[in-house]
């Protein structure tokens, strides 16, 4: 459950939520992955909409993103700009997690 509540702290902040923790504070984070958006809507009239989506984007691409980073790795460390542009040279994959702003000031080149 502590995972959980500081998930929904970090979420809140980030986004500049209302305070909803108290809403969730008995649920774990298995019970809150089970949940629909009806239900977050339910316990978070103001915010549940948007807690529900972080989570979901989380829940879609979290599993598939770590995956494919520790295959990609062999367990080596790697730089953040080394995963991100993996991600970004993916859109089809990853398009929800991620997107270029302005593709042409970008580079996909190493620093």
């Amino acid at each position: 459950m502590e995972d959980a509540n500081k998930w929904l702290l970090w979420t809140e902040h980030l986004y500049r939520l209302p305070h909803a923790g108290r809403a969730f504070q008995e649920l774990s984070g298995k019970d809150l992955c089970a949940m629909s958006e009806e239900a977050f809507r339910q316990r978070s009239p103001q915010c549940g909409d948007t807690l529900h989506a972080h989570l979901d984007i989380w829940k879609s691409g979290g599993e598939e993103l770590w995956s494919e980073a520790d295959s990609s790795c062999s367990g080596q460390p790697i730089h953040l700009w080394q995963f991100l542009r993996e991600l970004l040279l993916k859109p089809h994959n990853y398009g929800r997690c991620i997107r270029w702003l302005n593709k042409e000031k970008g580079r996909t080149d190493p620093p």
